[in-house]
């Protein structure tokens, strides 16, 4: 729906920018083959066990973005959020120790 949505507006309000979007098709094709996995194991992961632990432990992907941020981008860890990873770190292991 969300995708109807969209290339209708775009067809009506900006058809230079639908025409690129649908000829960069093949790039984009990865990316969402691999979306649509990771929202299979989603399903797998809530249907497996409780959805507490199942989002407590997807706060891991904040130790993913920082470590891109990091590596491709240059940027720096400032103490807030270093004190704020090693919080979610403790979280994450206080959950999965219960």
């Amino acid at each position: 729906m969300q995708m109807g949505v969209l290339s209708a507006y775009l067809l009506l309000a900006d058809r230079a920018t639908l025409t690129a979007l649908i000829r960069a098709w093949r790039p984009s094709l990865l990316a969402g083959l691999m979306g649509a996995f990771a929202s299979r194991m989603w399903f797998l992961a809530f249907a497996l066990e409780t959805a507490a632990k199942v989002r407590t432990l997807a706060l891991v992907e904040i130790l993913f973005a920082q470590l891109v941020a990091r590596n491709l981008f240059n940027q720096s860890l400032v103490s807030r959020q270093a004190m704020g990873i090693a919080l979610i770190i403790a979280g994450v292991l206080l959950l999965l120790n219960l």
